[in-house]
């Protein structure tokens, strides 16, 4: 008898055991799986974070891929607010902020830094001649503010471009700003070549669709009269970035160099990019570069056949 109560007892401890590990397991797991992304569910739920938890400082090179717009979307509205009146020429003063689905404020320590910046934003005209890349500045209420002087009339588009802090999850959203008179229709000049304050600007462009169907490479070379050193200074974590605008912008690339280097060619630098897209038709491909503290916007164009 004595024997049997021994044998129960044991038998009740071990069942102790187990639920104890059990409990213990899932009490270690819950905040583990509770920390992964969930397609667009994941959009839609915040915590307050510390904006250091992720810092995609620069993403690399495999963010070459066209997003279309109209095919692609994202739980995530960018509001655009201004009290000034917009025309041609004169510089104007905006408000955005970003909205989930269910009408929460995106913070600004929720969002991580891509290529140096929390947020991107890719303003270009009708025409596709006159383009603007702005950083916004961080404001009270979850709000931010950026300024610029449009060059034309008509529906500018504004693409956002940011990342979550807690995923990593990338988000592109895009808006309109409403310059007052006639817009002009669409330039789709074929553009290789520019030549900017004495400096050369060429672009080759080099269709590999036969082998890949969407890879296109693309090569920027610069240099300057004379063989003269050409002063390059990094801009947003790199020598040189590119950004692809369709002909009726349903979506952009934005592209950065396969040859990351901390040193380049001073007299002639040179910089290959790679376009992902499944679209052929004529595309605006902005280049920028930064010499002597100044941005420059350099504008290529190129008919793509896939």
């Amino acid at each position: 008898m004595r024997n049997i109560k021994i044998i129960s007892l044991f038998k009740n401890r071990s069942i102790w055991i187990q639920m104890l590990v059990i409990t213990l397991g899932f009490s270690l797991l819950y905040p583990i799986i509770r920390a992964l992304p969930g397609a667009e569910c994941g959009f839609l739920h915040f915590e307050n974070l510390d904006e250091s938890t992720i810092s995609n400082e620069f993403c690399g090179d495999t963010d070459n891929g066209f997003i279309n717009l109209e095919e692609v979307s994202f739980p995530v509205k960018l509001n655009i607010i201004t009290n000034d009146i917009i025309n041609a020429g004169y510089e104007a003063n905006f408000t955005i902020n970003f909205q989930t689905l269910s009408g929460k404020n995106l913070k600004n320590e929720q969002l991580a830094k891509i290529h140096t910046e929390k947020i991107h934003l890719l303003i270009i005209d009708p025409s596709l001649q006159d383009y603007h890349h702005k950083h916004p500045q961080q404001l009270k209420n979850n709000k931010f503010s950026f300024s610029f002087t449009p060059k034309f009339s008509g529906d500018y588009f504004v693409f956002a471009e940011l990342a979550l802090a807690k995923t990593g999850s990338a988000i592109i959203c895009r808006n309109k700003i409403t310059v007052s008179g006639e817009s002009q229709s669409p330039d789709n000049s074929v553009i290789m070549s520019q030549l900017i304050d004495g400096i050369s600007f060429d672009m080759e462009f080099e269709d590999r669709s036969n082998l890949t169907d969407t890879n296109n490479y693309l090569t920027l070379r610069i240099t300057s009269n004379g063989n003269t050193e050409v002063p390059l200074e990094k801009v947003m974590g790199a020598y040189a970035h590119l950004v692809a605008f369709d002909e009726s912008r349903k979506g952009f690339a934005h592209m950065h160099p396969l040859n990351i280097s901390e040193s380049v060619d001073p007299v002639s630098p040179r910089f290959e990019f790679l376009l992902n897209t499944k679209y052929q038709g004529y595309y605006k491909i902005w280049a920028q570069v930064r010499i002597f503290g100044k941005d420059i916007y350099i504008p290529f164009g190129k008919i793509v056949n896939i």
